[in-house]
């Protein structure tokens, strides 16, 4: 595949990735902000601290990442227009940290996460990768797509790093219902605690193909746009 982006953009196409591409018509992509080794070891370090009655599924280290926009399926054709496209982005590096913890959903499909600091850089850059996939992608990125999120009440952007998914919740004897499981599992997450040095470098963000197995989803980045 030739490169038509510049000349401080690369793509990466390793043996694994052409073997996907070559298989499928479609590739499941997301563009995210990769992190540094330091914070995935620290978010990981804190799966061993927290004691829970609830069945986790933990986030491996090496998929660790903050989503800026999840694409779907897309045709693979589609791929170098989606990276030329990402090369056009432009934002200085910045800093980010993580400083909460939260979840989304309910019951066995929750999603706890940790949650970034406010940023106008973040937003700044989310509103550009956005504009710039809408370029590509219109029916996913663009206006009319985001008026039908808002209008499904999905609009607001949460910028995050997945940490566990609820395999499940304790039985219904032992805790009262599942009303006291989702009180029990707030009160989990108010307990938890980040420590204060979870802040890091936004150097780069990347474009990434996901490929899902019974042993978790396997990530990889298809393209990089450094940040300077």
């Amino acid at each position: 595949m030739s490169h038509h982006a510049s000349g401080h953009s690369s793509m990466q196409r390793s043996p694994s990735a052409l073997t996907a591409e070559a298989a499928s018509a479609v590739s499941r992509l997301f563009v995210a902000l990769p992190l540094p080794q330091e914070i995935r070891s620290a978010l990981s370090a804190l799966q061993s601290e927290w004691a829970e009655p609830f069945s986790l599924r933990w986030t491996r280290p090496e998929t660790m990442h903050i989503t800026l926009h999840f694409l779907g399926n897309v045709d693979n054709a589609l791929i170098e227009p989606l990276a030329a496209a990402l090369s056009t982005v432009t934002c200085p590096a910045f800093r980010l940290a993580f400083t909460h913890v939260g979840t989304f959903g309910r019951g066995d499909r929750t999603v706890l996460w940790a949650g970034c600091a406010p940023s106008k850089a973040l937003d700044g850059l989310h509103d550009q990768v956005l504009a710039a996939l809408a370029t590509v992608l219109p029916d996913v990125c663009g206006d009319k797509a985001r008026e039908r999120s808002s209008t499904a009440g999905t609009a607001r952007w949460t910028p995050h790093c997945t940490l566990a998914r609820v395999r499940s919740m304790p039985q219904k004897g032992r805790s009262g219902g599942r009303g006291h499981e989702a009180k029990a599992l707030q009160e989990l997450v108010r307990s938890l605690r980040l420590p204060d040095t979870l802040s890091f470098a936004v150097s780069s963000l990347v474009l990434c193909r996901s490929v899902l197995s019974s042993a978790g989803a396997q990530h990889t980045p298809l393209f990089t746009r450094p940040l300077a």
